[in-house]
């Protein structure tokens, strides 16, 4: 019977060099499969608690010390924007913001972009 297996290599412990090679890398890759699957299953409740008591990082910018450049990183807050102001900020008697709300007397900046930005949004009263 041809199987293209020689069966005397089982009986007398010598196997074929091209056998051994195969074997080794199938071990090896099942190995590898097994401690991945063992690594993803002991991480992801630890990968999922972690994320559920992440808040998303917000920040905030003080409308009275703040430049150009900072007020650029606000959702919705262009260059263009954001030189209109600073613009009306200088406008204002003492340079200051009193009420967040003072900007809606800015050209372009409705009440739904307010409302993005108020969070990000402080006043000081620094003098």
């Amino acid at each position: 019977m041809a199987t293209g297996f020689d069966w005397k290599h089982l009986v007398t412990g010598t196997w074929p060099s091209w056998y051994e090679r195969r074997l080794t890398l199938s071990l090896f890759a099942a190995g590898v499969l097994v401690l991945i699957h063992c690594f993803t299953q002991s991480m992801s409740p630890q990968m999922q608690r972690n994320t559920r008591l992440q808040k998303p990082w917000t920040f905030r910018v003080d409308l009275n010390t703040a430049t150009r450049s900072e007020l650029e990183m606000l959702p919705g807050v262009g260059p263009r924007m954001a030189a209109q102001m600073i613009e009306f900020k200088n406008g204002l008697p003492n340079r200051r913001f009193t009420e967040v709300e003072q900007l809606l007397q800015i050209k372009g900046l409705g009440p739904l972009t307010l409302e993005k930005l108020r969070k990000h949004l402080v006043l000081t009263d620094d003098l």
